[in-house]
């Protein structure tokens, strides 16, 4: 049978840190991330080639913004999308809720409810929930689009092993 996409055996992603630094202020307040790179988002990439040709910064904004967050990891701390959630238990149960913790030294073990604060606010927040933080939440950062460009040129340049066409 004849099989596309991804499959068991390909080679694995290439975990690369990179720092991003984003003016606050008078101030520049510099980042550590982790990228996955290796692979490239096809629809991200399609949006961004359409929107260059257009001559759309918006769209390529958004089409960056969204091909970068993808290569991000979110296996090296609490992942993006995480909730603590009391797991089930039988109605007859009347011990504390408890959530499983999702990273760290305590992976996989029950904590009570009450502790779920400590790991919201925690520092060992993925690379990609800390970036999309950064870009969806902090209202102080200021990210300049070229940088965008640059880091996406970047991706785009260790997916296919060339510098990109258009590199900045």
């Amino acid at each position: 049978m004849k099989h596309f996409g991804a499959k068991k055996g390909d080679a694995p992603l290439r975990s690369v840190p990179f720092t991003f630094g984003v003016l606050r202020g008078d101030d520049i307040d510099v980042y550590n991330f982790t990228a996955l790179l290796g692979k490239v988002d096809a629809g991200g990439l399609i949006t961004a080639l359409r929107a260059a040709e257009s001559d759309d910064g918006g769209k390529a904004a958004s089409a960056y913004y969204r091909t970068i967050s993808r290569v991000i990891d979110n296996r090296d701390g609490i992942p993006y999308g995480w909730k603590p959630e009391p797991l089930e238990k039988a109605p007859d149960d009347d011990r504390p809720d408890v959530f499983r913790v999702p990273y760290g030294a305590h992976k996989g073990e029950l904590m009570p409810m009450e502790r779920a604060p400590e790991y919201l606010k925690s520092e060992v927040h993925s690379s990609r929930r800390r970036w999309l933080y950064l870009m969806e939440e902090d209202e102080d950062a200021i990210v300049d689009f070229e940088d965008l460009n640059k880091i996406f040129e970047w991706i785009i340049a260790e997916a296919s092993g060339k510098a990109s066409a258009v590199s900045s």
